[in-house]
Formats: structure tokens, sequence, C-alpha cells
């Protein structure tokens, strides 16, 4: 069960398009079953992936996100973009951990 507000649902999937993407990269560069047989491409495909996390994180919770006034005059933002109650641009941190 996947839980998360507004764009948080980007996080697995810039996880997993990343990782698609660097192999396909490696195995077209270096040959084939580069990816599998070797550690480093694994490691540089998970920080692309926190990178990108980072970036679209970070982009839409503070330089995107939309100031609001309510009736009373004060002023708030809106919900940021979570996944699993974790904002998006920490789990640029959290993913290169898994």
């Amino acid at each position: 069960m996947l839980i998360w507000r507004r764009a948080g649902i980007l996080v697995p999937i810039i996880a997993f398009a990343g990782l698609v993407i660097i192999q396909a990269l490696v195995d077209g560069i270096f040959g084939a079953a580069t990816y599998q047989n070797n550690d480093w491409p694994r490691i540089v495909a998970v920080l692309f992936s926190g990178a990108a996390i980072g970036g679209v994180g970070f982009y839409l919770n503070y330089v995107k996100r939309p100031v609001l006034i309510d009736e009373e005059g004060q002023q708030f933002k809106e919900a940021s973009h979570t996944f699993f109650f974790i904002p998006m641009e920490y789990w640029a941190a959290i993913v290169p951990a898994f």
C-alpha cells in the first residue's frame, strides 16, 4: 500500500525510471550485461535516482508551491508533496540508504 499526497507518487516512479535509464545507458555504452556484472553502475543509478528525486522534490515543494491567503488574511502554503508522509526532497537521502 502506497501513501502519497499531491505529486509524491513520483518518488517510486523516478527511482525506478532512474535505474532503468542508467542500466540502458551503461549496457549500451559498455556492452551487454555490464550493469549486471559490476557494482559501480548500480551505485551510479541509485545516486542518479536520488539526485533526480531531490531536484524534483525541491522544485515542487519550495519553488513552485503557491502561497495562499485565507479569509482572515493569513498566508500559508498548500500541502507539500509527500510519499509516506515524508517530503519528496528527503527521499533523495532515503533512496540510496535502501
